[in-house]
């Protein structure tokens, strides 16, 4: 599955006005035609996209106000979107020292969930949910770190506490479809995915994951058609290629499987799963050079990748 942190949560696409909210009074009957005008062209070009112009509007803004924390906001919120991540969390922390608050506790929590530093996330949204505790994102995030670090009891437990409070949350019914099928559970994943579609029925991921969990469960006719719709969906989702492949696989068509497992490994190079189901594939029609070839290359990605080296080594490579 791609990853379940965008690059722009919910809060990052919020108007910058909450920041803006941020400037005290006096700041803002003192400054209202310099660091006002310099907040709002960088909500501007937030919106627009340009994240370079809003950097330099927010630094004029903390040049002429480096004790509010608006400007701050703002500029860690671009670079954020710019994935400059360490720049972002200077600038939250500098947010939280001046007017602590659940949003900045929560966007750095992001960008430490995208720097796969788990445990500086969870701090900080369970710190944005001491704040807020009837705030759906802050546990959906929270459960998408536990997930990411492999404690699903508790990834489960927060999506769950974010269904609760917004029973159309898609991103929460999704992570915790993963989290049900990673830990075996997939009439459980594939209940929550169905939801995910009901709410969300141009979600490919839901598709491609209900249809995978369906594989699992050996209901290879109803995988097919939702595999397939992913595709429709989204062309160049790289693990719907892979369900497919493992599709044709488990019914013997390994021409087919090694032809989508070649599209999605084009697709994305790194994902070390698609390389070994490719490799499986090569093997059971005979091509072992091919097959020791992504065998090896798997094992540059993930040297302990399961069962790479056994294949590895009962192929003589």
């Amino acid at each position: 599955m791609r990853s379940r942190f965008p690059q722009r949560s919910a809060v990052y696409s919020a108007k910058i006005a909450m920041a803006i909210g941020l400037m005290t009074p006096l700041v803002l009957a003192s400054c209202m035609s310099g660091l006002y005008q310099k907040l709002t062209l960088g909500n501007r070009c937030i919106d627009e996209g340009k994240y370079d112009q809003a950097i330099e509007a927010f630094s004029g803004a903390i040049a002429l106000a480096p004790g509010d924390p608006a400007g701050y906001f703002g500029r860690a919120i671009a670079y954020s979107a710019k994935q400059k991540y360490q720049f972002a969390i200077a600038d939250y922390t500098r947010v939280i020292e001046l007017a602590p608050s659940p949003q900045p506790y929560f966007c750095r929590g992001v960008c430490y969930a995208h720097l796969e530093d788990f445990d500086k996330a969870i701090a900080d949204f369970t710190k944005a949910i001491q704040y807020n505790n009837q705030d759906p994102l802050a546990y959906c995030y929270r459960g998408e770190a536990y997930r990411s670090k492999g404690e699903l009891d508790e990834a489960i437990r927060d999506f769950t506490r974010a269904i609760e409070i917004n029973p159309d949350l898609a991103p929460a019914f999704m992570g915790r479809g993963i989290a049900h099928s990673r830990d075996g559970e997939y009439q459980l994943a594939i209940d929550d995915y169905s939801r995910v579609i009901e709410i969300d029925p141009e979600n490919a991921d839901a598709y491609n994951g209900r249809g995978f969990d369906r594989l699992k469960m050996n209901e290879v006719d109803l995988a097919l058609p939702d595999i397939n719709h992913a595709l429709d969906l989204d062309p160049e989702n790289a693990p719907a290629w892979d369900s497919r492949a493992v599709y044709y696989s488990m019914t013997g068509r390994y021409d087919l499987a090694i032809q989508d497992s070649t599209k999605a490994i084009e697709i994305d190079p790194t994902i070390a799963e698609h390389i070994y189901n490719r490799a499986r594939s090569y093997a059971a029609i005979g091509e072992k050079d091919s097959a020791i070839a992504d065998l090896r290359r798997v094992l540059e990605l993930d040297p302990d990748y399961e069962g790479a080296s056994e294949l590895l080594a009962e192929l003589g490579g």
